[in-house]
């Protein structure tokens, strides 16, 4: 008797994960499952993809929903609480805090039905406690060995950080939009690529549009002032060059198309580039200036410093005396720098706190400044605590009556949390293309091997009708020379011949008979390969009729009783499929039991390629499931695999002929 290797039933918890050690390690005789080495192969393959998997999954088997779960899935569970426990244990008993919500889903699924949730608020107990946690998951229906719905394959991911993320970005937008209406700013967004300009109600109110309107960008210049037109163009150039920084800060009049009231405001913004250098996006503010205008051609320095502190909202705002170490700031200013708002700093102090790497470039921003008005940079800054962040400075220069630089006003912003979203995504996209051109390789070398393999399948094809040929004619003459002359010495000289020469000459047709049977069966083995492949539209009912009338003398001699089905009519190499139905009904007369007349049921069914979970099959089309069974001799499952090598057998020739072909 066969002996069961334990270390083989258990195979299929692969992996050296924790899950993988807990399956192995567990008494499942303690659990509704019962002993592993009798579960259906369906569950085990399920258990093998999901220890293998690094996506989480869980699985609910069985009438009492079984729980299995991977090591990705592990952490969803928290520090303390269900895990280890929940292995092995009934869905209710372990998930009794949210049994009401996700029972109707398990119901739904195992009448067939899958599910899918996105972003769903299912609040567990872990860590101690019950936690609000959102998962993103679905649910599908998996079958037994026998096609009946027997469990539930949960793939999930848990999303709590991102919802919270996103509500808390939702926030910050309602925040910011709650600013841009209380400042009265209009705002606006200009695709470079595509010309397409929008803007809020504000913005439209000025224009003379309609809020439903769409914003025509070259109608938008014409309500500009002509005395402005010129000078705002140019801007809006220069700030789409990459060299100017993108930045965008021009006062101009607006002439309403219907009131003809002139409007004076100042533009803000700032243009996007891609790695190209092509701007991808432009936009910014729109402030009325038109009562400032009127109450004086120029803003007052006072005037100016407290319009940057209305638009600087949330920003560092800055104050610089030019060719001095003075400097005033906000309060937000120093939290940037990681100071306490009382804190009092010069402008040297400041300046040694910007990372070495980036001094230089601060420097040259600065002087270019000087001469152009405007200055800008992005550096980085090393705290006290000697923490990295990244800063953007905007500032603008004022000059005194001798055009000479004298002071400098500015904004200061933290942008560390966009830096590491662009290294982020830049990482991303250099793994991607790796990753792009590692499988382009593999492609390439793949389909450089599958040639080669052509190639070689090919000639093996002609070696095989070569060999086809020699069997067909070269090696039956001769054999066939020694059958005939050994049946004339058998029938006219075997009385001159001694009882041991008989027994020769015995031997030697028998083995000749034998070769014979050899030759014939790797002549139909090779034609098997090399026919041309005609599928032709077959009824199989048609070529089982055929195979039967050629057997019709086993049949009679061996008392056999065939049990038919109606079969399917499909496309198929008749010539293969007719030799396939010869070889397993002829086996199945051969292999018969002594004394009891062979009993050979043919059937077959239509089935979606889904019910399959091996071989290449394609889930848009039906198969032809075709069955032969017998209450013949069998064969040991140990030689599944064997039996279908070439000149493999597992019975003595004696009782039973053949080549094993």
């Amino acid at each position: 008797m066969t002996e069961i290797n334990p270390a083989k039933q258990l195979s299929f918890f692969t992996g050296e994960g924790e899950m993988a050690e807990l399956m192995r390690s567990k008494n499942w005789l303690q659990t509704p499952v019962g002993d592993p080495a009798l579960w259906p192969q369906s569950l085990k393959g399920l258990i093998r993809t999901i220890l293998t998997s690094r996506f989480p999954m869980f699985i609910w088997w069985g009438p009492d929903l079984v729980c299995f779960y991977n090591d990705a899935y592990r952490p969803s569970l928290g520090e303390n609480g269900k895990h280890p426990h929940i292995l092995g244990m009934p869905a209710q008993k372990a998930w009794v805090e949210i049994w009401p919500v996700i029972k109707p889903l398990i119901d739904r699924v195992l009448l067939g039905e899958s599910t899918w949730s996105e972003d769903q608020l299912i609040p567990i107990e872990r860590n101690g406690k019950l936690e609000d946690v959102y998962w993103t998951f679905s649910y599908s229906p998996v079958a037994d060995d026998d096609g009946v719905l027997s469990g539930v394959l949960v793939i999930c991911q848990e999303t709590t950080e991102k919802v919270g993320f996103l509500s808390a970005l939702r926030d910050r937008e309602d925040q910011l939009s709650f600013t841009i209406d209380a400042a009265e700013l209009g705002t606006w967004d200009l695709n470079p690529v595509t010309n397409r300009f929008v803007g809020n109600a504000k913005l439209k109110s000025w224009f003379g549009l309609q809020q439903d309107d769409e914003i025509d960008l070259s109608a938008a210049i014409e309500n500009i002032a002509a005395k402005d037109r010129e000078r705002v163009v140019a801007s809006i150039q220069e700030a789409l060059n990459p060299r100017s920084g993108g930045l965008y800060n021009v006062e101009y009049s607006i002439i309403h198309p219907g009131t003809k009231k002139e409007f004076f405001v100042l533009a803000r913004g700032k243009a996007l580039f891609n790695e190209d250098n092509i701007p991808y996006r432009f936009s910014g503010t729109l402030q009325d200036l038109t009562s400032v205008k009127q109450a004086s051609v120029r803003l007052s320095e006072n005037e100016a410093r407290l319009q940057v502190v209305i638009d600087a909202s949330e920003l560092g705002v800055w104050e610089l005396t030019i060719g001095s170490d003075s400097v005033h700031y906000s309060g937000n200013y120093l939290n940037i720098f990681g100071m306490e708002n009382d804190t009092e700093v010069n402008h040297s102090h400041l300046l040694a706190m910007l990372h070495p790497e980036d001094k230089a470039l601060r420097d040259l921003s600065f002087a270019r400044a000087i001469e152009s008005g405007r200055l800008f940079y992005q550096s980085r800054i090393i705290r006290k605590d000697e923490t990295i962040r990244w800063i953007e400075v905007y500032g603008r220069v004022f000059y005194n009556g001798d055009g000479q630089a004298e002071k400098m006003i500015g904004t200061l912003r933290d942008i560390t949390e966009e830096k590491n979203n662009q290294r982020i995504l830049v990482e991303s996209e250099q793994k991607f293309r790796f990753f792009s051109q590692e499988l382009e390789k593999q492609v390439h070398e793949r389909t450089g091997e599958l040639e080669h393999k052509n190639e070689e399948l090919e000639k093996m094809n002609a070696e095989l009708e070569s060999f086809a040929y020699v069997s067909s004619h070269d090696l039956q003459e001769p054999l066939r020379k020694i059958r005939v002359l050994s049946s004339v010495l058998n029938e006219n000289e075997s009385g001159s011949f001694t009882m041991a020469g008989k027994d020769y000459l015995n031997r030697i047709q028998t083995s000749a008979k034998r070769m014979q049977i050899l030759i014939e069966d790797l002549l139909r083995y090779s034609r098997t390969t090399y026919k041309d492949r005609n599928f032709e539209q077959t009824n199989l009912t048609d070529l089982l009729v055929d195979v039967i009338a050629g057997l019709n003398e086993l049949i009679d001699e061996k008392h056999a009783v065939f049990d038919i089905s109606p079969l399917c009519t499909i496309d198929v190499v008749p010539f293969q499929i007719r030799q396939l139905l010869y070889n397993l009904i002829g086996n199945a007369l051969k292999f018969s039991r002594k004394n009891i007349p062979p009993v050979i049921r043919i059937s077959a069914e239509q089935i979606p390629a889904s019910i399959e979970s091996n071989g290449p099959f394609r889930t848009s089309v039906a198969y032809c499931k075709l069955v032969i069974a017998d209450n013949g001799i069998g064969f040991d499952q140990r030689y599944e695999d064997r039996i279908f090598d070439v000149f493999q057998r597992l019975n003595n020739r004696r009782e039973y002929d053949g080549t094993g072909i």
